[in-house]
């Protein structure tokens, strides 16, 4: 009976070990994915980024079994010195069938890990939107048609050009400073990124003031060269993926067949809307309308940013179809959209953590049935019913934390590896939520103790004398 109980324990070891290499190889593929990804080796980064991750979770789900033993022993400490005896039993069935605790808890990990990954995403756009909104536009109010919703990018509705003219009479602003958008396509040697039937996002600027509202870092800190007729800045990026440089030409495409080649004459530095911009000078010689896209204003310095923005709305009431906001506005509308998304990803990700509380009180209830002459025994020697819930509340509990762990754990790191793969479509800002990461450990206590509630019944109302005569 001993030499088979050895061989049956020397069997799981080794079968551990296989286990455990084979997961250290995915995880290592994965990791060397992710890093080449990053390195921008790769013509796209998101394909290995996303691969990467995919085999990083693969690899740990297979070598969970190895961590749940230490995280038992670690976590389950206060449980032991608090519980005492059932703290002990809880532990000790999680140290002694560690692959049922790593299935168990795989559910839960997946669902968790999503929801962190996705959490670090949304913090992070959230802090890039405070970081480019706080730093690249200094100008204290916006004004543009309630129909572009929360897109700036969109094209369709406009202000009045009678508005903006009577906006620069407006004694309590210093700046009003204009953008229009457009579509163009641009021709050259080399292919320019969006052409088709719509084109390339094309935006009109006033280079006398554009600074004073929009911080790019433009070639020289002047957009003087841009005054000039006929002439483009184009954001450094795509002049260095096009192999052009400031004093080249290409040709751009306008409506009506017409077509002209502008001088690229200055660049900038940050990304904007669009990485073409040119004049508004150059703009009326080929578009006919007769609206501005957006107008981004500063307060005069002898007025408040409340004075400024009643005047605006005084004018306003003659063309309902604007709305004028303050930066901190425009920050909460960018945010507030983020939110509406992520309340139905939350809903569907909430449903995934219900499904894995059920899967640990299925696994529980499993446990308990192939335990029923230990429990038994228990019951026989003087444990109450008591402590026999405790006992399988505490081994819930424990298994919903090392599952709610691991995916945090990875959540945070995908999220930063996916922040760092979209840093030059502008993510610059890596942040995490610590209210969240809080608030998933309390539910998985609360997991925990749901999952354990049904299953810890059943335990403590097994029949003493018939578990013990269990075979």
């Amino acid at each position: 009976m001993i030499l088979n109980l050895e061989n049956e324990n020397t069997s799981k070891n080794k079968s551990l070990a296989v286990r455990s290499f084979v997961g250290l190889i995915l995880a290592a593929t994965g990791v060397t994915a992710l890093i080449i990804g990053l390195r921008g080796g790769f013509w796209n980064p998101l394909y290995l980024v996303g691969g990467g991750s995919g085999l990083m979770f693969i690899g740990v789900s297979v070598i969970a079994p190895l961590l749940a033993k230490p995280f038992a022993n670690i976590v389950g400490w206060p449980f032991k010195k608090v519980f005492k005896t059932s703290g002990e039993l809880a532990v000790g069935n999680i140290k002694r069938a560690p692959r049922r605790t790593a299935s168990t808890a795989a559910a839960l990990m997946i669902g968790v890990a999503l929801m962190s990954t996705i959490g670090v995403v949304t913090s992070s756009v959230k802090a890039t939107i405070d970081d480019v909104i706080g730093d690249s536009f200094p100008a204290d109010l916006v004004i543009r048609s309630q129909q572009q919703g929360g897109d700036p990018n969109s094209i369709s509705g406009g202000v009045n050009r009678d508005f903006t003219s009577k906006s620069m009479e407006l004694n309590e602003l210093s700046t009003v400073s204009v953008l229009r958008y457009n579509t163009a396509d641009f021709f050259g040697e080399e292919s320019f990124e969006g052409l088709g039937d719509i084109g390339s996002l094309i935006i009109a600027v006033d280079p006398t003031n554009l600074d004073e509202v929009v911080k790019l870092e433009p070639l020289g800190n002047s957009y003087n060269n841009l005054a000039q007729k006929n002439t483009v800045y184009i954001q450094q990026d795509m002049l260095e993926d096009l192999e052009l440089s400031v004093g080249d030409s290409v040709d751009v495409g306008f409506p009506n067949n017409q077509r002209i080649s502008l001088q690229i004459s200055g660049s900038f530095v940050e990304k904007f809307d669009s990485d073409y911009l040119i004049s508004l000078e150059t703009y009326e010689q080929f578009y006919a309308d007769n609206e501005d896209t957006i107008i981004f204003a500063k307060t005069d310095s002898g007025y408040t940013l409340e004075q400024s923005k009643e005047a605006v709305n005084e004018l306003i009431k003659d063309y309902p179809i604007l709305k004028v906001q303050d930066t901190g506005e425009l920050i909460d509308e960018a945010k507030s959209q983020i939110n509406q998304v992520l309340g139905l990803i939350w809903t569907l990700l909430g449903l995934a953590v219900l499904i894995s509380v059920i899967g640990i009180a299925n696994t529980l209830t499993l446990s308990i049935s192939e335990r029923k002459r230990e429990i038994g025994m228990l019951r026989a020697i003087g444990m109450t019913k008591k402590q026999v819930k405790r006992t399988i509340r505490v081994e819930s509990i424990i298994i919903a934390l090392f599952g709610t762990l691991l995916g945090i754990l990875m959540g945070i790191f995908f999220g930063w590896a996916l922040i760092r793969a979209l840093r030059d479509e502008g993510l610059s800002q890596f942040s995490i939520s610590y209210v969240q990461l809080a608030i998933f450990f309390v539910i998985s206590i609360i997991a925990g103790i749901l999952a354990s509630a049904l299953p810890s019944q059943s335990a403590a109302n097994t029949d003493v004398l018939e578990a013990i005569s269990t075979e």
